[in-house]
């Protein structure tokens, strides 16, 4: 889950727990509206995610190529420069999937 998806979800939450979101009580064109919107914000966020993950593909090969020439190159620490960021990248990549 994003920074973001997590921030417009606490403040969701804050206006259902405020009563500001009581949906039996607003008229259908509110409803309309909301949902609608929700429904839009979900493929967004979806198109987001979807996006950011083939950047994510395409930094991984490009920094798995730069671990190879570096460590071709006696380049040690850079190698295990870069490949200390791959690994960091793998993990919160993980972590966003588990959410």
């Amino acid at each position: 889950m994003t920074m973001t998806n997590a921030l417009n979800r606490i403040l969701v939450l804050a206006l259902v727990l405020a009563g500001g979101a009581a949906a039996e009580d607003m008229p259908e064109d509110a409803k309309k509206a909301i949902a609608t919107f929700e429904t839009k914000k979900r493929d967004i966020d979806a198109k987001a995610a979807a996006a950011a993950a083939k950047e994510r593909e395409g930094l991984v090969k490009e920094l798995n190529k730069a671990v190879e020439r570096e460590t071709k190159a006696h380049h040690s620490a850079d190698a295990l420069a870069i490949k200390d960021y791959l690994e960091q990248l793998q993990k919160t990549t993980v972590g966003a999937k588990k959410e």
